[in-house]
């Protein structure tokens, strides 16, 4: 962008960097995604590029802008659009004791940022300005929730809140006691029945 060359093809990371303003990063990767441009100047142009200290670091190499003119590319410190997501993506992770909660993914949130590249006199005055909109999709954070009983059942789990229950109709074998057999070795007890027992009035002398 400074140096004035021609951009045909841009992609934005993810979310913003930390190492350059927000609406001025470009992605590069292998095959996809890429970055393009084309040398749109009458000379030619060498690309430098070298890595060093956790950096890498590309310099362009060309003629100077006519009449000692320069180009600053900068972004706006406000952001358009800040705005958080409001729902967590959970997945069933049936390789992971029930409950058990791992986290994949941190949020990231939906952001639309705005860049500027101005061109300068050699006396520092403005020429000309550009403007730029460059927009961040939103990003759920991801978890992955344990549904693996530890008798091998797999538990369902709600998408929605992450909340795991048991299928229907499970019995956990860990929560149930068999009731104990009856005790064949002591004699029962019996009670006899009550005799019937008469009363008549004794004879008369």
């Amino acid at each position: 962008m400074e140096a004035d060359l021609q951009v045909d093809f841009r992609v934005a990371h993810s979310w913003p960097s930390d190492y350059v303003d927000a609406g001025t990063d470009a992605t590069v990767s292998w095959e996809w995604p890429t970055f393009k441009f084309t040398n749109n100047t009458d000379y030619p142009v060498a690309i430098h590029a070298w890595y060093g200290d956790c950096w890498v670091t590309v310099e362009i190499f060309g003629r100077l802008l006519p009449n000692g003119e320069k180009i600053k590319f900068f972004g706006e410190p406000e952001l358009l659009i800040d705005e958080e997501p409001t729902e967590i993506e959970y997945v069933a992770d049936p390789t992971l004791p029930v409950g058990e909660k791992v986290k994949e993914r941190s949020a990231h949130n939906h952001k639309l940022a705005k860049a500027y590249k101005v061109r300068y006199d050699a006396d520092g005055n403005e020429l000309k300005r550009s403007e730029m909109l460059t927009e961040y999709r939103m990003i759920k954070a991801k978890y992955r929730i344990g549904t693996l009983a530890p008798d091998g059942t797999t538990f369902y789990m709600d998408p929605k809140t992450g909340e795991v229950s048991p299928p229907a109709g499970y019995v956990d074998p860990q929560s149930t006691t068999a009731a104990p057999p009856p005790d064949t070795t002591a004699a029962p007890e019996t009670t006899e029945a009550p005799q019937e027992t008469s009363q008549e009035a004794a004879p008369e002398a």
